[in-house]
């Protein structure tokens, strides 16, 4: 018998075993069969809950966030006054997490099934355990039954996460279905860093290094994952609003965010980056330095940075292709593919994905796509592989 494989999701790999497990969810509530109920367990920063609202918000379905590690005993209800002297049974209010009220995804009509993703379970005291117990196992607590079109998702950090992990009661753990997901860069970049808009560098950085986009998590000090990477890119794009990024800055922003080894990579990185000035070869007519005569590295940066450099530029006119600056631009892309394409086709991937991908679903970027590629079979090529081996 071969051996079972032990590797980890991506986050994208286990949005169908999520969706699956939520239908069989449904299926089970019209059937009155028992089902278990997944729990996506992984280290913290990867994207959990930024992953269930995706979901959500695909399938059309509220999402009734709750955080375990924050939730108090009464929030599952309170007794109420008995309305005659001699009742014999407590009467309860219902858990205020039935309430659809504040809901983090709002679903697209109002007989939509609603997602309780219960966040942090790892957080969960015994206490709070106990009643989640009742609630996995009989959709009711205090005789108060969970509305019929609530589903459950769980998410947790596991105990070598350092994330102040609770052991889960032994009778919890068998009425759930356990998805452990790691990070993962290609995914990443791909499925959120492109379509999120997360800046150029810091994507050109994790696709050429993949292995530092998450470190190990650490207790009281700053460490690297794709949640610390985002909030670092956005930290950037508002200081870039005001004052020049300098080596300063992006010193204190990045090793209050990533951590000093981390930061001390890219800013190596950043310095070639930033070296090459795109605007010189899109703006100001500049000739394109010989591909052939650079390193790899070199040759790299340069794409990166003049491919991240010409999307600003579109975004800020709007995808306005007609421009006469953005078709010279156009034309600026084209030569350095083709640079690219015959002295190190390895790389060219990484800039299309980053072309390709980004602002996917606008139209505006289909017409990008023709303009670069028309009277280009070798660029068309090339995409159709990067597209292909995606």
């Amino acid at each position: 018998m071969a051996a079972i494989q032990t590797n980890t999701l991506t986050l994208n790999e286990s949005k169908k075993y999520i969706i699956n497990n939520i239908k069989e969810q449904i299926r089970c509530l019209k059937t009155g069969d028992r089902c278990s109920v997944v729990l996506i367990s992984g280290p913290p920063g990867i994207g959990k809950s930024d992953l269930m609202e995706q979901i959500a918000s695909e399938l059309g379905f509220g999402l009734n966030a709750q955080y375990l590690g924050t939730m108090l005993i009464e929030q599952f209800g309170m007794p109420l006054p008995t309305l005659k002297e001699n009742s014999r049974f407590q009467k309860w209010s219902d858990p205020d997490f039935y309430s659809i009220e504040n809901l983090r995804v709002q679903p697209k009509s109002s007989d939509m099934p609603i997602i309780l993703f219960m966040d942090d379970i790892h957080l969960a005291t015994k206490t709070i355990q106990t009643y989640f117990f009742q609630l996995l196992t009989y959709r009711s607590i205090h005789n108060k039954k969970m509305p019929d079109n609530f589903v459950m998702v769980g998410a947790g950090n596991r105990a070598k996460d350092r994330a102040g992990a609770q052991a889960i009661l032994a009778p919890i753990v068998n009425r759930f279905y356990f998805l452990d997901i790691e990070a993962n860069a290609n995914d990443w970049v791909k499925n959120f860093a492109i379509p999120n808009n997360v800046r150029q560098d810091i994507i050109s950085f994790i696709e050429i290094y993949p292995d530092l986009l998450m470190s190990e998590p650490l207790e009281s000090q700053p460490w690297a994952s794709p949640r610390s990477w985002t909030y670092f890119s956005q930290e950037l794009n508002q200081m870039e609003i005001e004052h020049d990024l300098d080596i300063s800055a992006l010193t204190t922003i990045g090793k209050g965010h990533i951590g000093v080894e981390y930061t001390t990579r890219f800013i190596e990185f950043v310095k070639l980056y930033m070296d090459w000035n795109p605007s010189q070869f899109l703006i100001k007519g500049v000739k394109l330095p010989s591909i052939k005569d650079n390193s790899k590295i070199q040759n790299y940066t340069l794409m990166a940075a003049i491919i991240g450099e010409f999307l600003k530029n579109v975004r800020n006119e709007n995808w306005n292709l007609q421009d006469k600056s953005i078709k010279s631009q156009i034309k600026v892309v084209q030569q350095l593919f083709d640079g690219i394409l015959e002295q190190c086709p390895e790389i060219a991937p990484l800039g299309l994905r980053s072309l390709i991908l980004s602002d996917k679903a606008s139209k505006e970027n289909a017409m990008l796509y023709y303009e670069l590629t028309k009277s280009k079979p070798e660029l068309v090529s090339a995409i159709k592989l990067m597209i292909g081996d995606e």
